[in-house]
């Protein structure tokens, strides 16, 4: 199974729409969103996904984007952060503004993946058994704008910088 994981996507439609036909072209269609849509006008375009979304300290109104979010597929979530399995694997999915929580998932042991957004930049660690990512941002006007896909079963992150 693959996923898409992106974040910080700020409100830049073009580039959300541009990372979301290379999801549709691979036939991935579980997406998961570490935070900052910021507007819940943006979650048209994630219509035809099953979304995993962390709320972001920029995500003014949240209760909309999760509203809207389970409109279109009630398999849905939303929340400050999400546990959940995916093909047999653990998962823990919070934006990344609060340190605490995400050093606390991370330290457990218990998840396979700990996704975070926030620093807008791309990581990709391992911290004992648990893979750290953070697919950088979509939104951000001076660095890369970037996502990645997740093939779970291999445990291989594909990593994808969009170019003007």
């Amino acid at each position: 199974m693959k996923i898409g994981i992106i974040s910080d996507t700020h409100n830049k439609e073009s580039w959300l729409i541009r990372a979301l036909s290379i999801l549709r072209d691979q036939n991935i269609s579980t997406l998961v969103h570490c935070g900052d849509l910021t507007d819940f006008a943006m979650c048209r375009h994630l219509r035809g996904f099953q979304v995993f979304y962390a709320f972001g300290n920029g995500d003014i109104a949240s209760g909309a984007i999760a509203l809207s979010l389970q409109q279109m597929n009630p398999a849905s979530q939303a929340g400050t952060s999400l546990e959940f399995t995916l093909d047999g694997k653990s998962f823990f999915v919070i934006h990344g503004n609060h340190a605490e929580p995400l050093h606390r998932a991370l330290e457990s042991g218990t998840y396979d993946y700990v996704l975070h957004g926030h620093s807008h930049l791309f990581e990709d660690n391992r911290v004992g058994p648990t893979r750290l990512i953070n697919p950088g941002a979509l939104g951000d006007w001076l660095k890369p704008h970037s996502f990645a896909v997740l093939d779970i079963e291999a445990d291989l992150l594909i990593p994808y910088e969009l170019k003007e």
